[in-house]
């Protein structure tokens, strides 16, 4: 509170920046319908196929109609992650994704990465910071 305002005049920036980050969250769940739709984890795919990739990192996929989602969180407070994450090939033929580059758009802070399919399998390079977390919509 600052004088009896809600304007968060008075927050660290630690916590303005918690706010912006709840403030975006907010705004991507109530105008993305593929939340509420199918869910399937890829986490354990992941770690089966990235040696990079380990417990500290989540990820998994939602969609619902033309809309396709996935989100990945680094869970670790200190260690930054590169990694290639990984689509495995019957999610990609429940996507319709033929080989090819597709564009994703980063939903929290606009970043653009692509989905490269090859045959069986999808790749998208990350880079994630310590406790950051991407929503990575298909642009189709």
């Amino acid at each position: 509170m600052n004088d009896k305002r809600f304007d968060g005049g008075q927050l660290s920036v630690e916590e303005k920046n918690l706010r912006d980050f709840y403030q975006r969250l907010l705004n991507v769940t109530i105008s993305n319908d593929a939340l509420m739709g199918a869910y399937r984890e890829i986490h354990y795919f992941n770690k089966e196929q990235n040696p990079e990739y380990d417990h500290r990192i989540f990820s998994f996929v939602r969609w619902n109609g033309n809309e396709k989602l996935l989100v990945v969180a680094n869970f670790d407070t200190q260690k930054a992650y590169d990694v290639d994450l990984k689509l495995p090939s019957d999610l990609l033929e429940q996507w319709g994704l033929e080989p090819g580059t597709y564009q994703l758009k980063e939903l929290l802070y606009g970043a653009e990465p692509s989905l490269d399919v090859k045959k069986d399998i999808g790749t998208i390079p990350l880079e994630l910071a310590p406790l950051e977390s991407v929503i990575l919509k298909l642009e189709q």
